[in-house]
C-alpha cells in the first residue's frame, strides 16, 4: 500500500544566511540510497513539456527549464537534501571583507567531450555570462575572475553579498571555454557542443514540438556512475491516467492536479512524498495603471477576497492561505507578528471609495490553470464595486506580457520562496537585476517603488551577520503588508508521485534547488556519491 512521507525541509534553510568568514570544506559525500530492482538499466520517465534547448542561454526561464539545463551543466556549489555543499568546489575560501570568494576546485573533473575542466573554465564562465546576460541570476555582482592555477579560481565581487553562495556560485552554470570562446551570439548557438557540459547527464534527444527529451548516464561523472541510465520526457496526453497506467514513473503535483492527490495516497503501487510549499499564486498589479498604484485599491481588493475560502472552496485544503508578509509559513524568514489576510467587504467598499476606483474596469489575466481564482477574484471585486474581465492565456504569453508591462490586473506564481530571502528584493525593488530569470519576479511589482523598501533591500543583501539581516527582512516584511504590491492568494502543498520500483531515492532539496526551485529532480539523487 502506498505511503505518505512529510518532509519539511524549508526550515533547513536558514543555514544560507551569515556564512562563517572562513574556510569552508564540503562535507563527505555519502552513498545514494540504493534502488529496487538493482543498479543496471534503470529508466526514469517523466511527462514531457517544452521547457527550451538545455543549454544556459536557451532554457525557458522558469524552474524545470533550469532543472534540466543543470543536468548537463555543474555550479561550484549545490545542494543535496541536507543543504550546501561543494559541487565542483572541494572548498572555499572567504576574504573578511566579505569581497573575494577562492574556490578550490575538485581534481579530475572533465567534460563530456573529455578535456580537463579548470579553474579557466569557471573564470571564462564568470565573465562569459555576465557579458552575455545569464538572466537566471544576479552575474552582475561578480566584479572579476581570475584563475590563479589550474584548481583554484577566485571570484570578486563588486560589494558585499550575503546570499552569493546559493544564489550566485551555486546557481551559474560552468561551461567550457574551448567550446564557448568563439560563440558570439549563445541565444542561437545550438550544435551538439553546445550541450557539452561536465554534468551527471548527456543530452540524447530534445524535440522541440513534441515536449520530450532524454537524458543518458556521463558513467565518467567525477562524483560517481548516475545510478540512473537514462531519464526521459516523454509524450503524454492525460498525465494522470499515464501515471496510473505505468506509462510515466513519477509526477508533481501541482496546479489543476492537486485534488489527484487523494487518490494517490492509498495506491498499491505508488507512494507520495510531500514537500514544503515554497511556491506562492499571487494577484499582480501594473502599479502604473490609474488607481491600480494606489495601495488603498489594492488593500480593498485583498479585504475582498477570503484567502481561506479559496483554499478550501478552489484547492479542496490543499494549499496554505497566503499573507501579507508574502513568504510561507515554512520559512524562516517569515515575519512571526504578521498574520493572515482579513475578509472586511464593509471596510473594502470604503478604501475603495477613497482610492477613487470605484466602477473602475480592469482586465485580469490568467493562465488556464488559475481562471477559477481569477473568477473568483472577479466575483469577490465585483461585490466592493471593482469590475474585472476575466482572460486566459497561456502561460508563455503571460509571463511575456507580464515582463513588457502589457497588463492590468494578472493572476501568476512563482517558486524561489524557500530559499534566500533576498528573493523580496528581487521581487519587490527596482535595483533587482532585470534578466529573464529575474524579471519572472520583478513583473510581480510592475511600476512599483517604494524608497524605504529599497534601501532595506540593498541593506540585507549585504549583512552577514544573521540576526542584524534578520531584522532587516523583518522590517522589508512590514512594508509589503502594508503597501500590497502584490497579494500573495496560496502556497500549495506540493505532492510527488512516484513507482518505488523503478526508482526510491527522491528527496525535497532544503529551500529549493539553486535558487529556490520547489521541485524533486536534484541531480544528485540520480548519482551514487562517493567520497573524494
Amino acid at each position: 500500500m502506498g505511503t505518505r512521507r512529510l518532509l519539511l525541509g524549508a526550515l533547513a534553510a536558514a543555514f544560507l544566511v551569515g556564512v562563517p568568514l572562513a574556510i569552508l570544506v564540503s562535507r563527505t559525500y555519502r552513498q545514494g540510497r540504493a534502488l529496487a530492482p538493482g543498479n543496471g538499466g534503470v529508466v526514469i520517465r517523466f511527462p514531457g513539456e517544452d521547457w527550451g534547448r538545455p543549454t544556459p542561454f536557451q532554457f525557458y526561464p522558469r524552474g524545470p527549464g533550469y532543472i534540466h539545463m543543470s543536468y548537463l551543466f555543474d555550479t561550484l556549489v549545490w545542494k543535496d537534501e541536507d543543504g550546501l555543499e561543494g559541487l565542483l568546489a572541494l572548498a572555499w575560501e572567504v576574504s573578511p571583507d566579505g569581497l573575494s570568494y577562492t574556490f578550490e576546485l575538485r581534481p579530475g573533473i572533465r567534460w563530456h567531450d573529455g578535456r580537463r575542466l579548470t579553474a579557466r573554465d569557471v573564470a571564462f564562465s564568470a565573465d562569459y555570462l555576465r557579458r552575455h546576460r545569464f538572466g537566471w541570476t544576479d552575474m552582475e555582482t561578480i566584479a572579476g575572475a581570475e584563475a590563479l592555477d589550474d584548481l583554484h579560481v577566485t571570484l570578486r565581487l563588486r560589494e558585499p553579498f550575503a546570499p552569493f553562495l546559493n544564489d550566485v556560485a551555486g546557481c551559474f552554470p560552468v561551461i567550457p571555454a574551448h567550446v564557448w570562446k568563439d560563440v558570439e551570439d549563445p541565444e542561437t548557438f545550438s550544435g551538439p557542443a553546445s550541450v557539452t557540459g561536465s554534468g551527471p547527464f548527456r543530452l540524447e534527444h530534445y524535440d522541440k514540438t513534441q515536449g520530450t527529451y532524454a537524458y543518458v548516464a556521463n558513467e565518467d561523472y567525477f562524483l560517481g556512475p548516475p545510478k540512473v541510465d537514462k531519464i526521459q520526457y516523454v509524450a503524454c496526453g492525460d498525465r494522470l491516467l499515464s501515471l496510473r497506467n505505468g506509462d510515466i514513473d513519477a509526477m508533481l503535483l501541482f496546479s489543476r492536479t492537486l485534488d489527484a492527490a487523494d487518490a494517490f495516497f492509498d495506491h498499491p503501487r505508488l507512494e507520495i512524498l510531500e514537500g514544503p510549499g515554497d511556491w506562492v499564486l499571487k494577484i499582480v498589479f501594473n502599479h502604473q495603471r490609474p488607481a491600480l498604484g494606489r495601495a488603498k485599491t489594492r488593500r480593498a481588493l485583498a479585504l475582498a477576497v477570503d484567502h481561506e475560502e479559496i483554499a478550501r472552496r478552489i484547492r479542496h485544503g490543499h494549499v496554505l492561505p497566503g499573507s501579507p508578509a508574502f513568504l510561507p509559513r515554512t520559512s524562516p524568514w517569515r515575519h512571526p507578528d504578521i498574520g493572515g489576510f482579513e475578509t472586511d467587504l464593509d471596510e473594502a467598499r470604503r478604501l475603495l471609495a477613497e482610492a477613487g476606483a470605484t466602477g473602475k474596469r480592469f482586465t485580469l489575466l490568467a493562465a488556464p490553470d488559475y481562471v477559477r481564482e481569477a473568477e473568483y477574484v472577479a466575483d469577490r471585486a465585483g461585490e466592493i464595486g471593482l469590475s474585472l474581465t476575466v482572460k486566459a492565456l497561456a502561460p508563455s504569453t503571460l509571463d511575456a506580457f507580464l515582463r513588457e508591462g502589457n497588463f492590468e490586473i494578472a493572476i501568476d506564481g512563482h517558486g524561489g520562496l524557500g530559499g534566500d530571502p533576498d528573493v523580496l528584493r528581487k521581487q519587490f525593488c527596482l535595483s533587482a537585476p532585470s534578466g529573464e530569470g529575474a524579471s519572472v519576479l520583478r513583473s510581480g511589482a510592475f511600476g512599483y517603488r517604494n524608497e524605504a523598501l529599497e534601501r532595506l533591500g540593498e541593506a540585507q543583501r549585504a549583512e552577514a551577520d544573521p540576526r542584524k539581516r534578520r531584522a532587516l527582512v523583518f522590517r522589508m516584511q512590514e512594508i509589503l503588508a502594508r503597501d500590497l504590491p502584490s497579494i500573495a492568494l496560496w502556497h500549495p502543498r506540493v505532492y510527488f508521485v512516484y513507482d518505488p520500483a523503478v526508482f526510491d531515492g527522491w528527496f525535497f532539496t532544503p529551500g529549493g534547488i539553486g535558487i529556490g526551485i520547489p521541485l524533486t529532480e536534484n541531480k544528485l539523487a540520480f548519482v551514487e556519491r562517493r567520497r573524494p
